[in-house]
């Protein structure tokens, strides 16, 4: 069963698992239309966009507008992304896509609204500032932080409590069970690891979930490869940015104890994977993005596939990660 989060000024409850939108056929602008339905009668109540996602956000909108269920959804989208956007940030241009957005999602109002990159230099007075006015006009609900550090977070919402605003209320780094060893997007922030359990007690302390992108580790997870496969062999299956990021000596080596765990359990790979994900604390919800039904389907069943300390700390491989 589908568990729920509420968040303030948010009317509608964040779903566990949140259908991750940046898919091919959603960012070429393909009718995504019985997808989004079956995940939306499956308990989701959550789409994460972005104005980066290509055509995404338009097929969300369309979707939306035909079924008449805004109401009904939370939606997840971001802005400032100047590396894939082009566009650099400045409260003007913030704005600019945020309007671009809301006409592409056909609503006034984005209920967590995210900071897809951070911009180091920034001030982060600028953007807890001008993040509080857009909340004031009503037009996004809540908001957060995508690949921003733990401590730009932190001194951004010390910032808002000294000035009596709203600050940061969630956050969306990668997180799995695979550790990251490259960046090839950039600017890319993961919580998982030894060296980033710091980072994950401030998420805690703070009350503030996060929303796990890459949960499956960009396909490390996904059946396709195994874990007595040389490194030549899996890239030759994997793209190259998966492997850029997740492909070590470590990785491989949870990943077969995913499997282990996963053939005592009848289970598959990406279940356990995606249940540990779902097991840690610091998680509000994690993002997948599964282009078929039954692909979803057996990803969904990882909620109700908790699992044992025992489990935990085999995949933990004596850290907390």
């Amino acid at each position: 069963m589908v568990k729920y989060l509420k968040m303030e000024n948010v009317p509608v409850e964040i779903s566990e698992i949140i259908y991750g939108t940046a898919t091919k056929p959603m960012m070429v602008g393909e009718d995504s239309s019985e997808m989004l339905d079956f995940v939306v009668s499956q308990g989701v109540t959550t789409l994460d966009t972005a104005r980066s996602y290509g055509q995404s956000e338009q097929v969300i909108g369309r979707w939306m507008d035909a079924r008449g269920n805004r109401d009904k959804l939370c939606i997840i989208s971001k802005g400032c992304n100047p590396e894939q956007t082009g566009l650099q940030f400045s409260p003007e241009s913030l704005r600019e896509e945020l309007g671009q957005s809301l006409e592409a999602l056909k609503t006034d109002c984005i209920d967590l609204y995210a900071i897809h990159r951070d911009v180091p230099g920034e001030d982060v007075g600028v953007f807890i500032e001008l993040l509080n006015a857009l909340v004031q006009e009503g037009k996004i609900r809540a908001f957060g932080a995508s690949n921003w550090t733990h401590v730009r977070m932190r001194d951004a919402n010390r910032y808002a409590a000294r000035h009596g605003l709203q600050g940061f209320t969630f956050g969306e780094p990668a997180y799995s069970l695979a550790v990251m060893v490259g960046d090839p997007f950039g600017g890319s922030v993961h919580l998982s690891g030894r060296d980033k359990a710091e980072a994950r007690k401030w998420f805690l302390q703070a009350h503030i979930p996060i929303f796990a992108y890459s949960a499956l580790a960009r396909g490390f997870f996904s059946g396709a490869i195994n874990s007595n496969m040389p490194f030549d062999e899996v890239r030759q299956i994997l793209p190259p940015e998966t492997c850029t990021e997740y492909l070590c000596q470590e990785n491989m080596d949870r990943l077969r104890i995913a499997e282990k765990i996963a053939a005592n359990r009848g289970a598959t790979v990406t279940q356990i994977a995606l249940a540990w994900v779902l097991c840690q604390p610091v998680v509000g919800g994690a993002i997948i993005g599964p282009t078929t039904q039954q692909h979803f389907l057996q990803d969904l069943q990882a909620t109700n596939m908790p699992l044992d300390n025992h489990e935990l700390a085999e995949l933990n491989m004596g850290s907390a990660s």
